[in-house]
């Protein structure tokens, strides 16, 4: 998260597999904006994750991703990040408004030209 908004994202969300009207949600919200958006979808590895944490099938899987999520919009990209002994953090940590890069070279260029 904290990576996709120093890089200058105008949108930058984190959701899990089993949030996925939200996630869609944010999808089309990120490709609507101006400039860099980034989407992660956190989704448990049945073949290892599971096996490693004793999780059962797919379906209990979905349940504990539930239950570890917190949603959080808002929260600073860099309190958001993943961590094994924590919750997942999910929401949308960046929603702003700035031109485009190529947008701003235009402009640039056309003052170059004056």
């Amino acid at each position: 998260m904290q990576l996709a908004a120093s890089s200058g994202a105008t949108y930058v969300a984190r959701w899990t597999a089993v949030q996925a009207r939200r996630a869609t949600k944010s999808i089309e919200k990120g490709i609507q904006k101006d400039g860099l958006s980034f989407v992660e979808i956190v989704g448990a590895c049945p073949t290892e994750y599971g096996r490693m944490n004793r999780l059962g099938d797919g379906l209990e899987m979905h349940k504990h991703l539930l239950e570890v999520a917190d949603i959080q919009n808002g929260l600073p990209p860099h309190e958001a990040e993943l961590d094994y002994e924590s919750r997942i953090v999910c929401g949308e940590f960046v929603d702003i408004v700035k031109p485009e890069y190529t947008a701003v070279l235009k402009q640039m260029h056309e003052k170059l030209k004056e």
